[in-house]
C-alpha cells in the first residue's frame, strides 16, 4: 500500500478502497496487478467498482475495463465494528 500514490489509500485484508485522480488510481490499479504474483492479490472484477458523478469524466482506460460504474447516488457507506476497530466499507445499494 505504501507504494500507491492514490489520495486515499484503505486496505483491509483483500479489500482495497483507492480514490484520486483517474490516471493516478489506474496507475495504482495497475501496480496492483503488477504485484499480483507476490502480494496473491488478485482483482475480481465482479466485486470491482467505480464511484463516480459524472462517468463521461472517466476515460476508458485498460485498468478499469471490467469495473463497475456506480453513481455516487446509488452508494452506501457501511460501518463494521470488528475487535474494537472501526472498519467503514463503500459498498452500492442492493439492485
Amino acid at each position: 500500500m505504501s507504494s500507491l500514490k492514490s489520495d486515499i489509500r484503505l486496505g483491509f485484508m483483500d479489500d482495497v478502497t483507492l480514490r484520486g485522480k483517474t490516471d493516478v488510481v489506474a496507475a495504482d490499479v495497475e501496480t496492483i496487478n503488477a504485484a499480483s504474483g507476490v502480494t496473491g492479490l488478485v482483482f475480481n472484477p465482479v466485486k470491482c467498482e467505480i464511484i463516480a458523478n459524472n462517468f463521461d469524466s472517466v476515460p476508458s482506460l485498460a485498468a478499469f475495463n471490467e469495473f463497475k460504474r456506480v453513481n455516487t447516488m446509488d452508494m452506501t457507506l457501511l460501518v463494521h465494528q470488528c475487535s474494537g476497530n472501526l472498519q467503514l466499507s463503500w459498498r452500492s445499494k442492493p439492485n
